[in-house]
């Protein structure tokens, strides 16, 4: 998976000056790193900015933005970009770029998280080093934030987002609406718009049973082969059909769980 580049300026030849930067920046990186990063473009508004995020489903992205955007007192600035874009991409990565230090202090008061500031006066070699160390520091975050998510199931209800320990994830079952899946958890349920496949791509501690149902190992009880009758830890069972006898067995085999 690529992390997608973005950069915002209001400033056109500010914006193609920092994107020249950043596509000298990326091929200068390792090589591991060159693959994991890919430049999507450079917008010189707002809504252009997060019109391409939406368009092009940005995941994961790493966002060069001018804090201010905007010499306009009532426009939106850099700061309101970014909130908008964590709001699309959660595990986005923010620099500002900015020539007036003290408006960092702006990100604490509205927990942006921001990754780092680089100040558009310093020396082109200076702004080079600092744009190509912020590269790094996005991916290492990136991957340091990933490793985390081996222990965490996110999932979406509106607009909030919740995260889930993957010890507390029992399973997971299609519903009789279209695309709403329903989470079984050792202490609740809830139900949230997914997709059954795309869940299992995405956690590697979920496995499939049947077209409807894919399971967390983990908290499997007992599993039954003559009545295809998995059970969990919290009382719930689910059935599973002939053709799934593979993968259950391959369960077995690593659980040692079998009634």
């Amino acid at each position: 998976m690529k992390h997608q580049v973005l950069v915002c300026d209001d400033e056109l030849a500010q914006a193609q000056g920092l994107a020249e930067m950043l596509e000298r920046a990326i091929v200068i990186q390792d090589d591991e790193r060159q693959g994991k990063l890919g430049f999507l473009g450079y917008y010189t508004s707002y809504a252009a900015t997060l019109q391409a995020v939406t368009d092009h489903q940005v995941t994961g992205g790493i966002y060069f933005l001018d804090i201010e955007l905007s010499p306009k007192q009532y426009d939106r600035t850099g700061l309101d970009l970014a909130e908008a874009i964590k709001r699309q991409d959660p595990k986005a990565q923010i620099i500002f770029v900015t020539t007036h230090d003290e408006l960092a202090l702006m990100t604490f008061h509205r927990r942006i998280g921001a990754l780092d500031y680089i100040i558009k006066d310093s020396t082109r070699s200076e702004f080079q080093g600092r744009i190509t160390e912020a590269l790094a520091l996005a991916l290492e975050n990136i991957a340091t934030s990933h490793t985390a998510q081996k222990y965490t199931f996110t999932y979406k209800i509106g607009h909030k987002i919740y995260n889930e320990n993957i010890d507390d994830v029992v399973c997971i079952v299609t519903t009789e609406r279209p695309h709403r899946l329903r989470l079984y958890k050792v202490d609740g349920i809830a139900e949230f718009n997914g997709n059954l496949k795309e869940l299992v791509e995405q956690s590697e501690f979920l496995h499939p049973i049947s077209q409807s149902c894919i399971v967390n190992a983990k908290n499997i009880k007992s599993i039954d082969l003559k009545e295809r009758k998995i059970l969990f830890v919290n009382g719930e069972f689910e059935y599973f059909p002939r053709r799934s006898l593979k993968q259950v067995k391959h369960l077995i085999d690593e659980l040692g769980k079998i009634q």
